[in-house]
């Protein structure tokens, strides 16, 4: 049987291998293996990476390709690092151009920037490979990235469009490669795995607190029982305690609980009803940038005769609310 295996490996795959020797996957995947032998790939992976090659001879970018063939971006870029390719494209650091001139981060005393340096905390994402900086929001925020890039200040920022493929909803993305700034932001305690392991240097402001609740917070407004839920969702055991720290020295009490096992990490910090309208009063000052949507609901959390009042939901929606990107 082996020798069977050995003289078909070269032209078939072990699926195909299987149903010409009549025998189970399993046991050509196990016998292949033992004996050093490589699968090929199926014909359908081969007129995919033929169809990446082709498109990228072109002149298409690693994410234009994805798009065009209607696959995740990661399809593509494994057939990239397969054939030895860099990444290319915003995010891969292969358009830095040097857009942003100068380091809009470096006042911290500044609350503009006390807030993106928050909302990045949340919901950036940096690659020490080409120092870039990126960051993203669903296609109902597109507004946020439009304060971002005035907040940049950079030259011809251009806010891309990531097409969602099988119901993934669209996302815009403005992204950036900078040293400088990428050091700076490592300075002060950001990685590229900040999701894990950040580790402030500096201290909490309620502007941080306000952009990292835009981007990791949530507000919502259970129909059934009557009750709103407000959080910050993390899975960084550093970045807990300092919100929790921060928001009880502020006379927010807090509560803790964890997902469930899927996230053994994760963890909802939850603040309680009698630390809302102080909540309120504190991140919300004059006319500050916020993600209203969420806004609006702490505002109905502590006054239902609002301005900002949101619908009714219907019974058994847990609308209105606020979540995430």
């Amino acid at each position: 049987m082996i020798n069977d295996i050995k003289r078909l490996n070269p032209t078939k795959t072990y699926t195909e291998i299987a149903e010409t020797l009549g025998i189970p996957y399993w046991k050509v995947a196990k016998l292949a293996k033992k004996e050093g032998l490589k699968p090929i790939a199926s014909s359908g992976v081969r007129e995919r990476m033929a169809k990446v090659l082709a498109l990228k001879s072109s002149g298409l970018n690693y994410i234009e390709i994805a798009n065009n063939m209607g696959v995740n971006r990661g399809t593509v870029s494994n057939i990239y690092k397969k054939n030895g390719f860099i990444l290319d494209g915003p995010g891969s650091g292969a358009r830095q151009n040097r857009k942003i001139i100068e380091n809009p981060f470096k006042d911290l005393s500044k609350p503009e920037v006390m807030y993106w340096i928050g909302f990045l905390a949340a919901d950036g994402n940096l690659s020490s490979s080409s120092f870039s900086i990126r960051f993203s929001q669903s296609s109902e925020r597109a507004y946020v990235l439009e304060e971002y890039v005035r907040f940049l200040n950079g030259n011809d920022i251009t806010i891309f469009i990531n097409k969602g493929v099988g119901g993934i909803k669209d996302t815009h993305l403005v992204t950036f490669g900078n040293e400088e700034i990428y050091k700076f932001l490592e300075s002060i305690g950001f990685s590229n795995r900040k999701s894990k392991t950040l580790d402030l240097k500096i201290p909490l402001t309620w502007d941080f607190v306000r952009g990292y609740f835009d981007g990791d917070g949530s507000a919502k407004y259970y129909k059934k029982s009557y009750s709103y839920k407000i959080k910050i969702t993390c899975t960084n055991t550093l970045m807990i305690d300092r919100l929790v720290e921060f928001l009880n020295e502020n006379d927010i009490p807090t509560s803790i609980t964890y997902k469930d096992k899927r996230f053994p990490d994760q963890r909802d910090i939850n603040i309680l009803s009698a630390g809302r309208r102080t909540l309120f009063e504190k991140m919300y000052v004059d006319n500050c940038f916020c993600v209203k949507e969420k806004r609006g609901v702490i505002e109905q959390s502590i006054n239902e005769n609002s301005v900002n009042c949101l619908e009714t939901p219907e019974e058994g929606n847990q609308q209105p609310s606020a979540t995430g990107m």
